[in-house]
């Protein structure tokens, strides 16, 4: 699944921008409509320019999440929620024109929550329509922001097994 990722840190986002993430994930069917998955987050490679000497600044955000997602199944168009939690690991470097840099990297584990529409396709195809929200508070340099924010994303899903 393709997404688009918001930034809920506004001092943050104001830095980076909000940005484009790739989420490869894979679910299995243990009952019913109820399914387990694992996905990873990929892709929120960010610059910016930072502070009042506007310094080089980068940030990466990256992590897995673990979910159970409950369907309506047998509809042409089946709504979906989700819940699970994600581990994520950041890392913003920023490059000082004094001789120090300045590098904060940690990892941090958060609730994630949401719902969409998986749009059967053919007998192993369906299209797939989501928006979830992950908070994902964080304290480098000693101040805390939010990493976390909306994903609003679109992408196919492929049965192995029907």
């Amino acid at each position: 699944m393709g997404a688009f990722r918001t930034v809920r840190s506004s001092a943050v986002r104001d830095v980076y921008g909000n940005g484009f993430v790739a989420l490869p994930s894979l679910a299995v069917r243990v009952r019913g409509g109820l399914a387990v998955g694992l996905s990873y987050e990929l892709g929120y490679d960010r610059s910016g320019k930072i502070g009042l000497y506007e310094e080089a600044a980068r940030l990466s955000v990256h992590g897995w999440e673990m979910f159970l997602r409950w369907d309506a199944t047998g509809r042409p168009v089946a709504p979906y929620l989700k819940a699970g939690l994600g581990r994520f690991r950041y890392e913003q470097d920023i490059t000082s024109a004094a001789p120090l840099s300045e590098r904060a990297e940690g990892r941090k584990t958060a609730p994630l929550f949401g719902a969409g529409a998986r749009v059967r396709l053919s007998e192993r195809l369906s299209g797939r329509a989501e928006v979830h929200y992950v908070p994902l508070k964080v304290k480098p340099f000693d101040v805390e922001v939010d990493l976390g924010g909306w994903r609003i994303g679109f992408g196919l899903d492929f049965a192995f097994v029907r």
